[in-house]
């Protein structure tokens, strides 16, 4: 994701040409892959979230539920969608200009989807919806962790302070994570491209 994420930086910080200005087919090629890998990393995180929420909620069914197989198809299933999602890439980006100040860049007839329409699904895509299904997520999680450790010190009767801070230290990182995943991947999609 790094390498895709930052390619256009490194063009510019090394004075480069821009692979995708040299054929349309990599014009789309590389918008693609930049915005598949970056929408793909966020579902990955909601598939791992999921998986945590199933091991806390039915630990004793959870690996009937979380087998390889499974999840190999969910993966291949998201990889197909989000493929699908962006494959307006190879008819609505083209090389723009002449040599040697050519650029990749939208289509006249595709410039309102590009920079308007584009933008707000890819924000829904991306930061939006992941967002909400992980901190959602780590909301039920914290929900049902506190409800154990409650039960657990009422049926149990004992007052343990090492659970009680092991509790608030997971809410703490489960909180952060939710809330480090979207400042730190909201910005890029609603900044312009390129």
């Amino acid at each position: 994701m790094v390498y895709t994420t930052l390619f256009q930086y490194l063009i510019e910080v090394f004075d480069l040409r821009d692979p995708g200005s040299y054929h349309d087919f990599l014009c789309g090629l590389q918008w693609f892959i930049v915005y598949y890998f970056r929408q793909y990393n966020a579902w990955i995180l909601v598939f791992m979230t999921i998986e945590r929420t199933i091991a806390v909620f039915k630990p004793l069914h959870s690996k009937r539920y979380l087998r390889r197989r499974n999840i190999i198809a969910v993966l291949t299933i998201s990889a197909l969608l989000l493929s699908a999602f962006n494959t307006h890439f190879w008819f609505t980006e083209k090389v723009q200009g002449v040599e040697p100040y050519s650029y990749c860049y939208y289509t006249e007839e595709y410039q309102y989807f590009g920079n308007y329409t584009w933008p707000w699904i890819d924000f829904a895509l991306m930061p939006l919806i992941p967002f909400v299904i992980i901190l959602t997520l780590n909301i039920c999680i914290i929900a049902k962790m506190g409800k154990v450790y409650y039960y657990r010190r009422i049926n149990m009767n004992v007052n343990v302070t090492s659970d009680s801070a092991a509790f608030a230290n997971m809410t703490i990182i489960l909180l952060a994570v939710s809330a480090w995943f979207f400042l730190t991947s909201a910005p890029k999609a609603v900044l312009p491209k390129g």
